[in-house]
């Protein structure tokens, strides 16, 4: 018997075990031993069922449908043609992977080949009604694995079957089917080809043809096209110039029954991204570049062979595009925040990634005013104005803030007045608006009211405690600004009734106890060492405090004599003072403070 055969019905009963000849009554269960007679009996039944359930099986076996030829790799496809039904199983069959390429990329399980050849030209269906379990299909051009996907299909109708129509075929045509399971469900199916009334007979080859492929594609504008038609062997390629910073969106809508989706590919028909209604893409490069958009039938959920369609496309400029941060990068967040005074600044930078963070210090009595120049439609600018001590820190509602400005129009102004008897530090955060439309923007800012601050870095901390059990500190109240000559230096935590003076030096260092004291030198030893102690900035400690004015014009700096200080430059102090420890003669050192001037 040839494998694939039918099985005749007679020869399949032929093999099952014949009927038992003794009539069941016939069987003896009294007289001798009744155990004995009982067990004769009850082996007699069990052989009578046994007889009959073999029959069952072996009539089962002879109405089920035999599979018939068919191929388990596309190499080896069995060949069939014209309309007809062909029996196929999969029950043990490997998957081939094998795919096609193109719409059909989905992945089959436990997939089975034909390779059919049309006996006539029009329109065939193929499907796998019939089938008892969850089927999946597909159907490519050519012969075995060279052969390319057209169309494949998993549920057809709501159905767990599968169906797909191939439009004008031509008689001599081959082509390869592939049946087999969408999941782990196996069985003997059906393939059932059926010529059908051409679906597609109004079909029309639209004005673009021929662009069947990557290097055909017609070139398009922004805006819409319709009559454009797509078939299952005729998929449509489309090319836009898309300028530096622009971004393109095509989107496709089908206007008859089919589903047509859409591709992307770049100038080099390297795929980017699709099989859905609709792709976009900025070009981030600082040439133009041709992007490729192809329209495809997906028959995965529609069976339909044509559509009609409509394409449309925009392209737009992206504000945002060649973004440059501006010079006062980076204040991102509260320590990286920049001091200003009432100044303007032009040209800076903002976007929904890049926030702007500045810190202003309010006299008291004043009154701040910000304002911010922009335009708003090319993005939405927002302005909070909080103290350092907010929390969290410089992000827009979530900690407590003084005032806001958040209005859907061009410019921004925040305005407070410091009622209270002491400089008030403050941060002024700028954000684009998350809603906004476009997400950067630039501004111009104009502070009104601001003065000096507390300004600098500690470093070197803490220092060794004093004669009071506490570590001394160091502080500076001025302006970063070199030209505004601003700078009044403060120690506090000193031991009452002692005196002492400022330190200065271009580099920092470390020095352990130098001449005997208690503390720590952390400027340098090895560059030259500024002793702001001349007469009037020698001072006597006020309780625990000691304050100095410095002029930064004249900074006594050996071997150069006075020097001034430059914008641009870092400087580093530290506080000396006189101590006493068990009724003797001590001195110590506060931390060290790093200023850097603009």
């Amino acid at each position: 018997m040839r494998s694939g055969d039918r099985i005749a019905p007679s020869a399949r009963l032929s093999t099952a075990p014949p009927l038992p000849t003794t009539p069941l009554e016939s069987y003896s269960f009294d007289g001798g031993d009744p155990l004995l007679a009982l067990h004769r009996g009850i082996r007699s039944m069990l052989r009578f069922a046994r007889l009959l359930s073999a029959l069952s099986c072996s009539a089962a076996v002879a109405f089920a449908p035999a599979a018939q030829a068919q191929g388990e790799v596309c190499s080896n496809a069995a060949p069939i043609s014209g309309p007809g039904t062909h029996v196929w199983q999969n029950v043990g069959v490997s998957s081939s992977g094998f795919n096609g390429g193109g719409p059909c990329a989905n992945y089959i399980r436990n997939d089975v080949f034909y390779q059919w050849t049309a006996t006539a030209s029009g329109d065939f269906r193929f499907d796998t009604y019939g089938s008892p379990f969850d089927t999946h299909m597909a159907v490519h051009a050519g012969s075995g694995c060279a052969a390319t996907c057209i169309t494949s299909n998993d549920n057809a109708g709501g159905t767990l079957q599968s169906e797909v129509v191939v439009s004008q075929v031509i008689a001599g045509e081959t082509y390869l089917v592939q049946v087999g399971s969408f999941h782990l469900s196996t069985g003997t199916g059906q393939l059932n080809i059926t010529q059908v009334a051409g679906e597609c007979s109004n079909f029309i080859a639209d004005v673009h043809e021929p662009n069947n492929g990557c290097g055909q594609a017609a070139l398009l504008t922004a805006g819409s096209e319709s009559n454009l038609w797509v078939d299952q062997s005729d998929i449509d390629f489309f090319a836009y110039q898309v300028q530096p910073g622009e971004t393109l969106t095509v989107l496709v809508a089908a206007d008859s029954p089919g589903d047509v989706d859409l591709r992307l590919y770049d100038g080099g028909c390297g795929w980017l991204e699709g099989d859905g209604t609709s792709v976009s893409v900025q070009n981030l490069q600082s040439n133009p570049i041709t992007y490729v958009v192809m329209a495809y039938l997906d028959t995965n959920g529609d069976p339909s062979p044509c559509a009609e369609y409509t394409l449309t496309a925009t392209i737009d400029p992206d504000p945002c595009f060649g973004y440059t941060e501006d010079s006062y990068e980076p204040n991102d967040f509260c320590p990286e925040s920049f001091t200003l005074m009432s100044e303007t600044l032009v040209d800076l930078a903002i976007s929904k990634w890049d926030k702007d963070v500045y810190q202003v210090c309010i006299p008291p009595g004043e009154t701040l005013t910000v304002d911010l120049l922009f335009e708003h439609d090319d993005g939405d600018i927002d302005m909070f104005l909080l103290p350092t001590w907010s929390y969290p820190c410089a992000i827009g509602t979530a900690g407590f803030y003084f005032t806001s400005s958040e209005s859907i129009n061009d410019d921004e102004q925040v305005s407070w007045f410091n009622g209270t008897s002491e400089p008030m530090a403050c941060y002024i955060e700028v954000i684009v608006y998350e809603g906004s439309l476009n997400s950067c923007n630039r501004y111009d800012m104009t502070v009104q009211g601001a003065g000096p601050c507390y300004i600098g870095d500690a470093f070197c901390e803490p220092a060794v405690p004093n004669s009071i059990g506490l570590p001394a500190r160091i502080g500076a109240f001025g302006s970063f600004y070199a030209a505004d000559s601003l700078l009044e230096l403060s120690a506090w935590y000193l031991p009452p009734n002692q005196f002492g003076y400022f330190l200065a030096s271009r580099q920092q260092g470390f020095l352990l106890n130098p001449g005997g004291s208690m503390g720590n030198l952390c400027l340098s030893t090895t560059s030259a060492l500024a002793r702001l102690n001349r007469p009037e900035q020698i001072g006597q400690v006020s309780g625990h405090t000691l304050t100095v004015p410095i002029d930064i014009s004249a900074i006594p700096l050996p071997p150069t004599g006075n020097v001034t200080i430059q914008a641009g430059e870092t400087w580093h102090f530290q506080c000396w003072y006189r101590d006493s420890v068990g009724g003797q003669p001590a001195s110590n050192f506060t931390h060290g403070l790093t200023i850097t001037y603009r």
